[in-house]
């Protein structure tokens, strides 16, 4: 079940409370933060609710059809969807502090500090915990890849 929908940034930004994680784009293209379009989940709902599986949905038809929460099967160029798993990661609540986990081998996940140049991989079930202006990669850094920012809107009660 898709749950969160890609949202304009000019909407994002009425949001109080919540976890807003922006779309910017890929290798090929870059999208400003100004100009990015991103998902929205409320505090309450990483919290409380189960993970929030991130990844592309697909429908192979020996299969049972994928569809994580956060999908990006929509805004990524077809030639470059595989950089992207099915369930690529999920965001989780452990701890009193949102954390994402890999929970594919095929594409990797890395993640860079705001203000670091350098990237950390997040290798298979490991936990990162998530912070304000993080910036995500799912895919190898050097070749296909699609790029996301991090953003706490107001703080978890």
């Amino acid at each position: 079940m898709i749950e969160f929908a890609l949202i304009d940034k000019t909407v994002l930004q009425k949001f109080e409370r919540g976890i807003v994680i922006l779309y910017l784009g890929n290798e090929k293209i870059r999208v400003s933060e100004q100009l990015a379009k991103g998902f929205f989940i409320p505090w309450n709902r990483v919290q409380n609710g189960p993970p929030i599986r991130i990844g592309r949905r697909d429908a192979p038809d020996d299969q049972i059809p994928i569809m994580p929460e956060i999908d990006f099967y929509d805004v990524m160029p077809t030639d470059t969807q595989r950089c992207v798993s099915r369930l690529q990661a999920a965001l989780e609540w452990l701890e009193h502090e949102p954390k994402l986990r890999t929970l594919s081998v095929k594409s990797g996940t890395w993640i860079r500090r705001s203000g670091s140049k350098k990237k950390k991989a997040i290798q298979l079930h490991e936990y990162h915990t998530l912070k304000h202006g993080d910036m995500i990669q799912l895919g190898h850094p050097k070749g296909v890849y699609v790029r996301l920012r991090i953003h706490f809107h107001g703080s978890p009660k």
